[in-house]
């Protein structure tokens, strides 16, 4: 209902345009509010569904490429953390009593292939990164476990992002060159 609102009181169609939205990021200033600023997006960007990648963009577009790394980083740490504190709590899927028949099961699984399983579902595009961070806390995944697959699972696609973020901006801002 939220989203309704926002939708029929702005004009925010043409203000996530990705001229708008390139325009709107590389106006913003290099600070420690726009620092902390993209940590919050990483946190609760999951929740709304924007792709760290577009938060990860937006990082390397504001801030020299040191200082990306580090908001990236650090955000989706805090990102992840959180999400997975939150499944951690026991949403009320796992009061569930067909859920607790198979809960068993499934957390032996995770046991066995643990960081592995995490971290390959890190490295795909495909699940979302709150969904997985969620799981990941419903299922007691051993924290400190969860982070190192969450880190080396998202590595590769972050190296990515910085090698290609600025050159598929160019692309966004000017498609001619292509």
């Amino acid at each position: 209902s939220i989203l309704g609102i926002i939708f029929a009181t702005t004009n925010i169609i043409n203000e996530i345009k990705p001229e708008n939205l390139i325009q709107s990021v590389e106006n913003l200033p290099d600070n420690l509010w726009v620092f902390l600023g993209i940590q919050l997006l990483y946190i609760v960007g999951g929740w709304i569904f924007v792709p760290f990648a577009v938060t990860t963009v937006a990082a390397i577009v504001v801030f020299p490429l040191w200082k990306a790394i580090l908001a990236t980083t650090l955000g989706l740490f805090l990102g992840s953390t959180v999400s997975y504190w939150i499944g951690r709590q026991g949403l009320p899927l796992t009061e569930n009593p067909r859920f607790k028949k198979h809960l068993g099961k499934v957390e032996s699984e995770i046991d066995r292939l643990g960081a592995w399983a995490i971290g390959a579902m890190r490295f795909s595009p495909q699940p979302p990164f709150v969904a997985t961070s969620v799981l990941a806390g419903v299922l007691r995944v051993d924290f400190w476990r969860y982070i190192l697959a969450t880190f080396l699972g998202l590595t590769p696609q972050a190296i990515l992002i910085y090698i290609f973020g600025r050159q598929a901006l160019e692309v966004l801002k000017n498609p001619s060159t292509v």
